[in-house]
């Protein structure tokens, strides 16, 4: 997993946004104007956001090798998700990290590889993933649509699903 912003331009994504594929790699599917959010830790307590999705919509590309998410940093929502009083310094560190990366030209990225799933969990909504990186936990998830390209490329790498809690501890 790689989560990143002006040094992925020319190596993850184009100018345009739009994903560089690697050699011998194949698009999917695209999906435009989508949330993406990867949390750290397994558990629902606890964890940190690694990736925010809150920070702005951008475009999930699905490969047969990984998910890419590209979106363009919006300085107004990155300051907004911590408009509080106490929460406010750190909302206007993000927003001006993001008019940066704008003023450099670049978006924010991050590159999930389907080698760093060990195990998802069907839901009602979708599915969660659950990534294992350099001993690190994280989680995201996909909505049905994207699940139902998602899921078969896990189970033909025999990435296990997860049915009771017992499955997260390995």
């Amino acid at each position: 997993m790689r989560i990143g912003h002006v040094e992925g331009r020319g190596i993850i994504y184009d100018d345009n946004g739009e994903l560089i594929l690697e050699d011998g790699e194949h698009l999917v599917r695209t999906y435009r104007n989508y949330y993406a959010t990867i949390t750290t830790r397994w558990r629902s307590w606890g964890k940190n956001i690694a990736f925010d999705g809150n920070a702005g919509k951008g475009s999930v590309f699905v490969t047969d090798k990984r998910l890419v998410f590209v979106r363009v940093p919006n300085p107004f929502e990155t300051l907004k998700q911590d408009s509080t009083p106490y929460a406010l310094p750190t909302g206007m560190a993000k927003s001006m990290r993001a008019k940066w990366i704008l003023q450099a030209g670049g978006k924010e990225y991050c590159e999930v590889r389907y080698e760093d799933i060990v195990g998802y969990r069907k839901k009602r909504w979708g599915a969660q993933f659950f990534l294992l990186v350099d001993g690190k936990e994280y989680r995201t998830g996909a909505d049905k649509e994207m699940s139902t390209w998602i899921l078969p490329m896990l189970k033909k790498r025999g990435i296990p699903e997860w049915t009771h809690r017992k499955d997260r501890s390995l």
